[in-house]
């Protein structure tokens, strides 16, 4: 069977802070996140900072700071700053849910299985109506080759967000690998229905076409796949 391509991840950048806070700290937090949202990280970062500076900081924001400074490590691909951000997030707030997701992420990248699998399991306890949570602990699951509890998970991240293409794509996966053909395509196929320019579908189908038998089919998709995202073709199989 070919190798298939895993499709996504959830990696939280920002959450609500609830309550009234001081207004240094307070403004200085929704600046940093104003930021982020304009892709800002540098500045983002500058002003999450300045916000922990402040001593009358209220704990529900200095979590959410640091998880935000967290967030931006991850995506920089400095896990360990990030897991020192995110440890900081949780002894702060032992029930900020996304942060257990996010470090669950970086203890996987960093080879520590034992304590991914504790933190995506955490994540889901503390947030059973996120998405994120389910596809986080299915994508683990399905690296390493559980692919019952990914089909799992992964359902009940449709359940919850039929809307999202990601889930599909995974679930896929999943029955692909476990020989399941028509579910594979079905799930392919919404994936792509969901988001047409969604590059790992139509190269996971396309490997799903030659695996059948359709060589056309199989050309035009992954040459689609190679089109959208000229990367992907590297993860061809040796």
């Amino acid at each position: 069977m070919r190798m298939k391509s895993l499709c996504l991840i959830a990696v939280a950048g920002l959450v609500t802070v609830a309550g009234t806070c001081f207004a240094g700290a307070r403004e200085d937090y929704d600046a940093g996140v104003a930021a982020l949202r304009s892709n800002d990280q540098k500045t983002a970062a500058r002003y999450f900072e300045k916000a922990l500076t402040d001593a009358s900081a209220p704990t529900a924001l200095a979590a959410q700071a640091y998880f935000s400074l967290g967030a931006i490590s991850h995506g920089q691909g400095d896990f360990k700053s990030a897991k020192a951000d995110y440890d900081k997030a949780i002894a702060l707030n032992p029930n900020l849910a996304p942060a257990y997701g996010n470090r669950g992420n970086v203890h996987f990248y960093l080879g520590d299985k034992a304590a991914a699998l504790e933190d995506f399991n955490r994540a889901v306890e503390l947030a059973p109506t996120d998405p994120g949570a389910f596809v986080n602990r299915g994508y683990f699951y399905l690296t390493e080759k559980t692919f019952d509890k990914a089909l799992d998970d992964f359902t009940r991240a449709i359940a919850i967000n039929p809307k999202a293409p990601a889930p599909f794509c995974n679930r896929g996966i999943a029955y692909f690998s476990l020989g399941d053909e028509d579910k594979a395509m079905a799930d392919f196929n919404q994936a792509i229905a969901l988001n047409p320019n969604f590059a790992l579908a139509y190269k996971n189908r396309g490997e799903l076409y030659l695996k059948t038998g359709d060589e056309a089919k199989a050309k035009a998709d992954l040459a689609k796949a190679y089109e959208l995202d000229p990367r992907l073709k590297s993860l061809k199989k040796e």
